[in-house]
């Protein structure tokens, strides 16, 4: 029986990670995929400011997101008081997607009974075997298509 308040979780066949020719590692498709078409659902583990101080000096600081993105309802439903200090490490393989200036997917979150849920999904057609991008917005990528400097702060 599913619940009406649960969100369904789970990745598109043939998605897979590889060596991108852009930088490190990628996410990729054996699979043609279409506009709209959702590419992975996944939760997060959210944690709170003080915890992330103390992941901040592990290797998973490299990793995690910052939660500024997030609203004042999302933000309290969440119990996360500081959204720029708080963070969340994303349970999946969207993780893994590399930035572009002309990305072919997006990332979209719901927040669903304390719990944040993460989906990508295409934007424009995928070739079988080509990366899947996003976009890591002006935050990350101010003007030049350059990481910032400040990655305390936006990660």
């Amino acid at each position: 029986m599913i619940k009406t308040d649960s969100i369904q979780l789970g990745q598109k066949t043939g998605l897979y990670i590889a060596s991108s020719g852009k930088s490190g590692l990628g996410l990729f498709c054996s699979q043609q995929t279409t506009p709209n078409e959702v590419i992975e659902t996944c939760c997060a583990i959210v944690f709170n400011e003080q915890d992330a101080i103390n992941i901040d000096k592990t290797h998973i600081y490299n990793y995690y997101f910052s939660m500024s993105f997030l609203d004042a309802d999302e933000s309290l439903k969440l119990g996360i008081q500081d959204k720029e200090k708080a963070g969340c490490l994303v349970l999946g393989a969207l993780s893994m997607a590399n930035h572009s200036g002309k990305p072919n997917a997006i990332i979209t979150k719901e927040v669903c009974n304390s719990q944040i849920v993460f989906t990508l999904k295409a934007i424009t057609s995928i070739a079988p075997h080509e990366e899947i991008t996003i976009s890591y917005g002006h935050v990350w990528f101010p003007l030049t298509d350059q990481p910032s400097v400040n990655k305390r702060r936006w990660r």
